[in-house]
């Protein structure tokens, strides 16, 4: 398989994923920002900081409404996070790899760029930024389970399905080390109404409210962060992304049967083997940021391992030297 094509099918997943949780992220604390306490103030500072653009967004806006953050975060071209610009790359690596993916697949993420197109264009025609976002989510699943059922599980789609697990397990750290560091201004919050709200709307923002409840019935922060983190059968989770990602490296290296050692899966193995060596009260009372800095950390790794493996151009032989 060539690298291009792996590298963009990689990538195209990292950036579905990304949309997908943009999307939920924005229509959660838009949720959120209706039933804070005015004392609270304007909490999308850190929504901001969470999915990267911080110094871009406060070079264009002298203020942080609402409205200008969810254009920015939504579809502001110059923000290369924005779900606009996330879309659009994934259009263009799709474009790309047509003879790879199926043309479901290509339909569908056609369809979900040009809605995208359409109310980035026409912002103020939106009927209700709920109604706006839920599709955006919704296109999202439809892509992956196209992806599922009807492309063939090769080497294409296992690199697709370590991009999606990849950038799933980095976004619920940061949603995570949102909610902890971020927007409480005050320890005075803690364990208030308001901070169970947020606990709450942390878990919407990874779809993992209802399934937490089947675990633990009352919102306790420890729980949270060992459903999050630690829990090995939600889908969302660091753990559960770590299995697939590791899942996804053996099939791959199965392709080969002469495959060097994969740096990549041991990284993943060094990163499974501290989250089995620990729990949620751990984390927090050792330091719940510091920790997720860490996963972090790992995570970065881990890509880069795998560029460097897998994506990265090599001579294969003596390069001539032009003078």
């Amino acid at each position: 398989m060539l690298s291009r094509v792996a590298n963009s099918v990689y990538w195209l997943g990292r950036y579905r994923e990304r949309v997908e949780n943009t999307a939920r992220l924005l229509d959660v604390n838009v949720r959120l920002n209706a039933d804070a306490p005015i004392e609270m103030g304007n909490q999308w500072l850190p929504i901001i900081q969470t999915i990267g653009g911080e110094d871009a967004f406060l070079e264009e806006h002298s203020k942080m409404t609402e409205e200008e953050a969810i254009h920015f975060l939504a579809f502001d071209k110059k923000n290369p996070n924005s779900i606009f610009s996330c879309i659009t790359y994934s259009r263009e690596i799709a474009r790309s790899i047509r003879d790879t993916i199926t043309s479901e697949m290509w339909n569908e993420i056609n369809t979900t760029y040009l809605f995208i197109q359409k109310s980035a264009r026409n912002p103020k025609k939106i009927i209700s930024y709920d109604q706006l976002f839920t599709r955006v989510k919704r296109q999202c699943q439809l892509f992956t389970g196209i992806a599922d059922t009807c492309m063939s599980h090769n080497e294409a789609w296992y690199f697709n399905r370590m991009g999606s697990a990849l950038e799933r397990a980095d976004m619920t750290t940061r949603i995570l080390d949102l909610k902890y560091f971020m927007l409480l201004p005050s320890l005075d919050y803690v364990g208030k109404p308001f901070d169970n709200l947020q606990w709450m709307s942390l878990l919407k923002s990874v779809d993992a409210f209802e399934m937490y409840r089947k675990n633990w019935r009352r919102i306790k922060p420890h729980n949270v962060v060992h459903f999050l983190i630690l829990h090995e059968m939600f889908p969302r989770s660091v753990s559960f992304c770590l299995k697939q990602i590791e899942k996804a490296l053996f099939k791959i290296d199965n392709f080969h049967e002469t495959a060097p050692v994969n740096l990549s899966s041991v990284q993943v193995r060094k990163l499974k083997k501290l989250l089995d060596n620990t729990n949620g009260e751990e984390i927090i009372v050792k330091g719940l940021h510091e920790f997720i800095d860490q996963i972090q950390l790992n995570l970065a790794e881990i890509n880069k391992s795998v560029f460097d493996r897998y994506f990265a151009l090599k001579p294969t032989g003596d390069v001539p030297v032009i003078e």
